[in-house]
């Protein structure tokens, strides 16, 4: 069962991502190595909420429940891990970058 969303980026994909994961109600963290993504992905995240009230895909009151489940924080570095997309997912075979 996923109990946590965490998204390493807050540039359009990112931050898409992020706010995808607010509609099923699930608790994200969305980190970039910079404040003006995370400054842009709240602004966007907003606008874009706003577009689904007014058109009638979610209730008013989604919006802030939506922020809410957010949290939002810049990362001095970043460790990435990457599982290689292959037939055995769980073995060792794990791609480490460092940002």
């Amino acid at each position: 069962m996923i109990k946590n969303i965490t998204v390493l980026g807050a540039g359009i994909v990112g931050h898409g991502i992020a706010q995808i994961f607010t509609q099923p109600d699930y608790p994200i963290q969305l980190y970039d190595l910079e404040d003006e993504p995370l400054r842009k992905a709240k602004e966007s995240i907003g606008n874009d909420l706003d577009v689904q009230i007014n058109q009638g895909l979610i209730e008013k009151g989604a919006k802030g429940a939506a922020l809410a489940q957010l949290t939002w924080s810049k990362l001095l570095k970043m460790l990435i891990i990457l599982q290689k997309p292959f037939p055995k997912l769980w073995t060792s075979n794990m791609i480490y970058i460092k940002i």
